[in-house]
């Protein structure tokens, strides 16, 4: 098997604690005690490798939660996204609304990350990098039932369609 090298072990873990919106604090400390070993050509690998594997947004994330959380410089290359930056505020917002909640409410809050709210649209939309990125979070919330939902709606099956006419609306 193939073990992950420090970029990509990075970018990993950049984009396992975005999809549960940083909910669990530990995941960015670790990325900041990584970041601090970090030389110039290691944030320009991980950079290039995040661009190459459509996680670029998600890495742009991190150094700036890092930024605002731990007082981290924004590395000088990554200044030429800046307006990738700009619209990423909302999904900036969001996270921090989970990171805030604090080490108490960890379980909640990871239980309130898998609910489906326009604000979680908003910000796995603002977090991909291309189109077909952005469709691919439309087809994964609004078109791939998962299995507590099928448990909350419990419609007939001559019935089940209308799944996918509420679940847009957070009516589950």
């Amino acid at each position: 098997f193939e073990i992950l090298n420090f970029e990509e072990n990075f970018v990993y873990l950049a984009s396992h604690g975005a999809k549960h919106c940083w909910s669990i604090l530990e995941w960015l400390n670790d990325l900041n005690f990584g970041f601090s070993r970090l030389s110039k050509e290691s944030i320009i690998r991980i950079a290039e490798k995040a661009e190459k594997t459509g996680r670029r947004n998600i890495v742009l994330q991190m150094f700036m939660l890092l930024y605002i959380i731990y007082d981290r410089e924004i590395p000088e290359f990554l200044l030429k996204y800046e307006k990738e930056m700009k619209k990423m505020v909302p999904a900036l917002n969001y996270a921090v609304g989970f990171i805030a909640l604090g080490k108490n409410e960890i379980k909640d809050s990871f239980n309130e990350s898998q609910k489906i709210t326009l604000n979680k649209i908003v910000y796995f939309i603002s977090l991909a990098d291309s189109i077909k990125g952005k469709s691919n979070v439309f087809k994964k919330i609004f078109f791939n039932p998962r299995a507590e939902d099928i448990k909350i709606v419990r419609l007939y099956k001559n019935f089940f369609y209308l799944y996918y006419l509420i679940r847009p609306f957070g009516y589950i």
